[in-house]
Formats: structure tokens, C-alpha cells, sequence
């Protein structure tokens, strides 16, 4: 039974493969079948040969026409495509010496050949460059004028560009590093405030006020360690930074405080920081209150009286002033350029008394 079963398979198998096998040649069959009938078609459209129309003239009796040849049977197909009919060059006319055709008509066997005509030259007209189109006038924008801002809108961005302002000026204020406190009632309002997790500020100044001399004694003796370790602090901190930038942070301090913003009045304090020339006046009004004869009198009737006593004194005890002030503009001109590396466009030298000045 198995090797029925095996043998109805290996037929069945076989005859579906007969099956497409005949299938496919018979759609070859039928391509080749149309490409055959194309191709005669297109050759039938075409008008036959110069020596068969000579042939079929001389055979021509009665209006009756004879075939020369007889038809043959469709080509098999060669794979390429007969997209365009294949045209054949005219060969040369044959004309026969005398005789005689079956109708008595005479032939010709000499065989004359024409020269081929030829192929008359095309000129091709060089191309006319193109004219270059007339370029139409551009217009120039219209100049759309600007509305004017209202007071409002004005306002609000001045006060932006001066929080700007504020903003960069704190940048370059540079704010010094923050230490423990320095004062006995700072200390136990930030005992005070660890304890509570807030502000004791009512708490602590009961408990300064009913210190005991000891309890005193104590927080004085923190207050007093808090503090030097503060000025180690800032010395470090100072040093750390060079010249030119402590000297910036004073003037961004000075226009702070122009601006009214609170907490940078005072300046940062360097000693590599080049003091300023003093004017021939003001050095008159140190050696003055140095002197001693202005002790007692307050500062502002004693500043009062120096000067008084400047313009009365003659040129040549103020020429000796004036003097000074040149050497000291020298000296803060040769310390600003070792210090901050920069020239400073004023003339050192010694300037000369108004009235010994020479007349221009």
C-alpha cells in the first residue's frame, strides 16, 4: 500500500509539471506568434524593390499579374524588437541587351550603374545670442516711519537698562567672604536663632541685658577671637585677588552707591592700591593741622582758617608746594604703570605757579 500511495504521488507530481510545462510553451508560441505577424506587417508596408517592379512590368499580360516568389512562412523570433520598419538602400537599375520575353517584349542584359547622388550639406545657422532683456528700474523700499514711544513704554525700559546696570555693577563690587560674629549680642542672637530655628531678636536682648559679669567676660573673649579670625580672612582674600581688580570694585562701589543702593559705601582696603596725587593745597592743609596750632579748634573752623591762610601766602612759599605736587603726580604716574600696567596721559611734570608762569 505504501508504495501505491509513493507511486500516485510521483504521477501526480509529474503531471502537474507536464501540466505548466505545456503551459508555458504554448504562451511562448503565442508571443513569437505576434512578433512574427508585426514584423510582416511592417515589411508588407514598405514598397517592394526597384528589380521587382521591373520584373513584374515585363510579365504584366492582360492586366493579369504573376507572383515571382512564393511566400514563406513567418521567421522564428531572434529576440530583437522591431520598433522602427528596416529600410533597404536602392540598388543600381540593370538594363539587359536585346531580347526577348515570353510576351515578345525586348530585355536588356547590360548593366549600367548610376552614380549615387549626394547628400546635399545642411548649413546650421548659428544661434542668435539671445538679447539681454531690459532690466526694469528696482524700487527702492518705502521708508516706513517709526512711531513714537509712549512715556509708559520709555519709562519701563530705562528702568530695565538700570537693573542691568545694577546687575553688572554687583558683579564687579566684589562682596568680601562672610565670617562668624564679632559683637557679644551678635553671638547669642545666632545661639539663640540655631536653637529656635528663627529669629530670637526680642529673646536675645533680654538675655544681653541680664548677663552676668562672667557670662560677659565669655562671649567678649569669642567676639574677640571671631574678629581676628575675620581680618586673616579678608587679608587672604585680598591677596588673592590682583591690583587692578580691588580697584575696579571701588569705582563699581562708588556708582552703587550714587545709585542709592545700600551696602557698598565703604571701599574694599589694599595696601597695593596707588594712592592719589595730593594737590599743592591740600598738602599746605596736612602740614598745617600736623603742626599742632589748629589743636582744639574744630575741623571745620580750622579748615576755614588754612585756606585763608593759603591765599594770603605769597608765591614763591607756594611755588615749594606746587613742587611737591609734581613729584607726586610722578610718583603716582610711575605706580600706576608697575602696579596696573597701564600709562596715564597727564603730564608729570612740575607745574609752574600762575602768577611766575610765563604770559602766552
Amino acid at each position: 500500500m505504501t508504495v501505491y500511495h509513493a507511486g500516485t504521488k510521483v504521477m501526480r507530481s509529474f503531471s502537474f509539471s507536464c501540466y505548466t510545462a505545456t503551459i508555458r510553451v504554448s504562451r511562448i508560441l503565442s508571443n513569437l506568434q505576434r512578433v512574427s505577424i508585426a514584423h510582416n506587417t511592417s515589411r508588407s508596408s514598405l514598397s517592394p524593390p526597384s528589380q521587382f517592379r521591373h520584373y513584374s512590368a515585363s510579365h504584366n499580360t492582360g492586366g493579369r499579374t504573376f507572383a515571382t516568389r512564393p511566400a514563406s512562412r513567418p521567421k522564428a523570433h531572434t529576440g530583437r524588437t522591431t520598433t522602427s520598419p528596416r529600410v533597404r538602400k536602392p540598388k543600381a537599375a540593370t538594363t539587359g541587351a536585346a531580347g526577348t520575353g515570353n510576351n515578345g517584349t525586348v530585355r536588356s542584359t547590360k548593366t549600367t550603374t548610376q552614380p549615387a547622388a549626394k547628400k546635399a550639406k545642411v548649413q546650421v545657422k548659428p544661434k542668435s545670442k539671445s538679447k539681454a532683456k531690459a532690466k526694469s528700474p528696482k524700487t527702492k523700499p518705502i521708508a516706513r516711519t517709526k512711531e513714537p514711544l509712549s512715556e509708559e513704554l520709555v519709562a519701563a525700559q530705562a528702568a530695565q537698562e538700570k537693573r542691568k546696570h545694577i546687575r553688572e555693577l554687583r558683579l564687579l563690587a566684589l562682596s568680601p567672604p562672610k565670617g562668624p560674629p564679632m559683637t557679644p549680642f551678635l553671638i547669642i542672637s545666632m545661639e539663640l536663632s540655631k536653637e529656635k530655628r528663627g529669629i530670637a531678636g526680642k529673646e536675645a536682648a533680654e538675655k544681653f541685658k541680664n548677663l552676668i559679669p562672667e557670662e560677659l567676660e565669655h562671649y567678649n573673649h569669642i567676639a574677640h577671637q571671631n574678629k581676628g579670625a575675620n581680618r586673616e580672612a579678608y587679608e587672604a582674600w585680598i591677596q588673592s585677588l590682583t591690583p587692578e581688580d580691588i580697584r575696579k570694585a571701588n569705582v563699581a562701589r562708588n556708582a552703587l552707591t550714587r545709585l542709592g543702593i545700600k551696602g557698598f559705601c565703604w571701599h574694599l582696603k589694599d595696601e597695593r592700591q596707588v594712592k592719589r596725587p595730593a594737590p599743592a593745597h591740600a598738602l599746605f592743609l596736612k602740614d598745617r593741622f600736623n603742626s599742632g596750632d589748629m589743636r582744639g579748634v574744630a575741623a571745620p573752623d580750622a579748615a576755614r582758617l588754612i585756606m585763608r591762610e593759603w591765599r594770603e601766602l605769597g608765591d614763591t612759599e607756594k611755588q615749594k608746594y606746587y613742587e611737591r605736587q609734581g613729584q607726586s603726580r610722578a610718583r603716582y604716574a610711575q605706580e600706576v604703570k608697575d602696579i596696573y600696567h597701564r600709562d596715564i596721559n597727564r603730564n608729570a611734570a612740575t607745574p609752574a605757579h600762575p602768577a611766575t608762569a610765563p604770559a602766552a
